[in-house]
């Protein structure tokens, strides 16, 4: 297992100054900005000088247990996705050590799958795909500035929200982000025609383990683990979302591993926000860094053709600067999902 100390230390120190800027004034997102800044170069920095493991350019072995590999062109890492009626709309990051977002489109071959460029490329990173009133955004994970796009990557919206790996929750007519690891959902989010996007109202939210378990096949407390997002969200129904998000171990940030999640929204005024998570399907990667990014609903091969849920994900042996393989995999998985809406 591969340990970066030096640059998990840098990492802790200067996201403690960030996260102290987060807790005064309005413009805190302006003045972290040069913090944000440092973060990155002295990680990136930390980990390109020590001699890791992942170091090597060995192509990284195919998993059995994924439904497809994904081909993504050269250098590039992250896809995520969102179904629309006539395609699956995609966004990936263009480079693994470099800011930019690709607009493309999945092609879902016999075998693997393949990825089609639709539009130019966009400042960002990590992207995440979703689907607000019929139309196709994306939102941009840059650290402590986390930006909206519309599909064709033409506009850009500033998220007044604070942090990283934050979940974007949309349907028809709502949109609201939920935090995993400071435990919040913001609500009444609207997207001005200002380049500003602005949400209302903030919400605690209460977690409760589903599953405890293990990652994989030695239990590690649930302590040791630090819960982030992954996925948007999706419905089960008005009140009730799902997703996947990942857990990064505190002992090794190389170490991500993936977790379901479920939230339910109830209360007079929607004031009580529960989150069940699951643990007990960490093991199917086989990569240390295995990032959940998307679902999307793939027919199945069968007769009945059924739409079953699957789930894109972005693997490599460490973090992203690493000249290495990148792997990107599609997992079925919904009899995880069916499993967990029979429950409610």
């Amino acid at each position: 297992m591969v340990t970066c100390s030096r640059c998990s230390l840098a990492h802790i120190t200067i996201a403690q100054k960030v996260a102290a800027l987060r807790r005064k004034t309005p413009g805190w997102v302006e003045r972290a900005q040069p913090l944000r800044d440092q973060l990155t170069g002295r990680a990136r920095e930390g980990y390109k000088g020590m001699m890791h493991p992942c170091h090597s350019l060995e192509k990284a072995p195919r998993n059995v247990g994924a439904s497809k590999e994904v081909i993504l062109p050269p250098s590039a890492v992250f896809l995520s996705c969102t179904t629309m009626p006539d395609e699956n709309a995609c966004f990936y990051r263009t480079h693994y050590d470099k800011q930019g977002l690709t607009r493309a489109k999945l092609i879902l071959d016999s075998d693997d799958a393949t990825v089609t460029t639709v539009s130019r490329t966009h400042q960002g990173e990590d992207p995440r795909a979703f689907t607000f009133q019929g139309r196709v955004w994306v939102m941009s994970n840059f650290l402590y500035g986390l930006t909206l796009m519309d599909g064709e990557l033409s506009k850009t919206y500033k998220l007044h929200i604070a942090g990283k790996n934050i979940i974007p929750l949309a349907n028809a007519s709502h949109l609201a982000f939920l935090d995993l690891q400071d435990l919040w959902l913001m609500t009444s989010c609207v997207i001005s025609s200002s380049s500003h996007a602005v949400c209302h109202r903030r919400t605690a939210v209460i977690s409760e383990r589903t599953r405890d378990g293990g990652f994989g096949s030695v239990w590690v407390p649930r302590r040791e683990w630090h819960a982030r997002g992954g996925t948007p969200g999706y419905m089960y129904s008005p009140n009730t979302w799902f997703g996947f998000g990942h857990a990064t171990a505190r002992h090794d940030s190389n170490v991500h591993k993936p977790f379901f999640w479920r939230l339910t929204i109830s209360g007079r005024s929607n004031d009580v926000v529960v989150l069940h998570t699951d643990f007990s399907m960490s093991d199917m990667c086989t990569l240390d860094l295995c990032d959940p990014t998307s679902l999307i609903r793939v027919a199945a091969d069968n007769e009945m053709r059924e739409e079953r849920w699957h789930m894109i994900t972005a693997e490599s042996r460490c973090a992203w600067y690493f000249e290495q393989d990148h792997a990107t995999r599609l997992y079925d998985v919904h009899s995880i999902v069916t499993r967990h809406s029979s429950s409610l």
